[in-house]
């Protein structure tokens, strides 16, 4: 690494819990080619990675004990208070957080960054949170403060100008990366080999954190009508209950009978069980109720699988219905039953809508485009510097 490169921290957010660590490898790999020297600080809860291509820290510890929030709030503080005097000493100029909320927690890096005279660059990947309330002052505080804004998609874009007007000249639109280099795809009969699946089954496959706005209760009232037609299909819930109380989905699948057609892995994925999870599969359902960018939906197409998603804008900027995937409406049950049956016998038309959605991920969401349209707004802002 030359010393002229221009160096940036990129700070792996909190309230992600570690789902960032593909993303920011990713990330920092593709900024390494285009010229950036960069710094990703993570958390120590994670199984450490290193590469050849940038540092890596791993300085966040204890953030997810059971610690009173009062004491993981003062091991977080001096902590970050570390990595801002490291970074001062690195003559590094930039950060780059990553949100999906913006809370006390947020606020507190924003603040302290500044108050330390870095520019702040932040990727906002949910617009609003799915999971606390937004703090309406923070949230303003923060896009006031922060230099530049990185979102996934239009969709976002609209939605920040909307509550938070007069950011037009901070807002970059930089495409969520694919998981072309994450995903290990095994022929199908494998998948269900390792996982006892029977071969002629119809599986399907939600997955991810199971909360609230996903929608899970949507996709189980869809499945009666869609059992008396393939009696031997079979649903994989695969994923972490997060902030949901899963006993309401149990009472659902009581209610309709669907216990032989269920089958719950209700833990954290590691990535060599969603391999064999999505290799499995026929169809990936995403029936969610509220998305900006959905992880989930670009990793299935990296998977080649093909995906039924709910036709929200946040879905519909990717889906192309019944060419890369497929679309039904939004909180309809029969909607989503129709659609499945409509597709989940034609073999062909299913794979060729899978390879769509292979194609259209490998070209628009290349990590190389985006390293590059990253360090177009870091050179921008180091730029304006002085």
């Amino acid at each position: 690494m030359t010393t002229d490169r221009l160096k940036i921290a990129i700070i792996e957010s909190v309230g992600a819990k570690g789902g960032m660590n593909y993303y920011d490898f990713s990330l920092c790999s593709t900024l390494s080619k285009a010229g950036i020297t960069p710094f990703l600080f993570t958390s120590r809860h994670l199984e450490k990675e290193k590469s050849d291509e940038f540092n890596v820290y791993y300085y966040f510890k204890g953030l997810f004990s059971n610690l009173p929030r009062f004491i993981r709030g003062i091991f977080f503080t001096c902590q970050y208070l570390f990595i801002l005097i490291k970074l001062k000493i690195d003559h590094i100029t930039i950060v780059h957080f990553h949100f999906f909320q913006f809370t006390r927690l947020e606020w507190l890096q924003i603040w302290l960054s500044r108050i330390f005279d870095f520019r702040i660059v932040s990727t906002v990947h949910d617009a609003e949170s799915f999971l606390y309330e937004d703090d309406q002052k923070i949230k303003s505080y923060i896009f006031s403060t922060i230099d530049r804004i990185i979102v996934h998609n239009q969709v976002s874009r609209d939605h920040l100008l909307s509550v938070s007007p007069g950011l037009e000249n901070k807002i970059s639109i930089i495409p969520h990366g694919n998981y072309l280099n994450f995903v290990k795809h095994h022929p199908r009969n494998i998948g269900r080999e390792t996982l006892h699946l029977n071969d002629e089954d119809k599986i399907l496959l939600f997955f991810g954190h199971i909360k609230e706005v996903k929608g899970l209760d949507i996709l189980l009232h869809a499945l009666p009508k869609v059992i008396l037609s393939y009696p031997n299909l079979k649903l994989i819930i695969a994923g972490k209950v997060l902030k949901d109380d899963f006993q309401k989905y149990e009472q659902i699948i009581q209610k309709n009978n669907l216990e032989k057609n269920i089958i719950r892995k209700l833990q954290y994925i590691d990535n060599e069980l969603a391999n064999h999870y999505f290799s499995a599969s026929d169809v990936i359902i995403l029936p969610y109720r509220k998305i900006f960018q959905s992880g989930v939906l670009l990793m299935a197409m990296s998977y080649q699988k093909p995906v039924l998603a709910s036709d929200l804008p946040g879905m519909a900027e990717i889906i192309e219905h019944g060419s890369n995937g497929y679309l039904f409406r939004s909180e309809d049950p029969n909607s989503l039953a129709d659609s499945l049956l409509g597709v989940l016998d034609n073999d062909v038309e299913l794979r060729k809508v899978a390879l769509n959605g292979y194609d259209f991920v490998k070209e628009v969401h290349n990590w190389t485009d985006i390293g590059i349209a990253t360090a177009n707004v870091y050179q921008q802002l180091n730029g304006n510097i002085g």
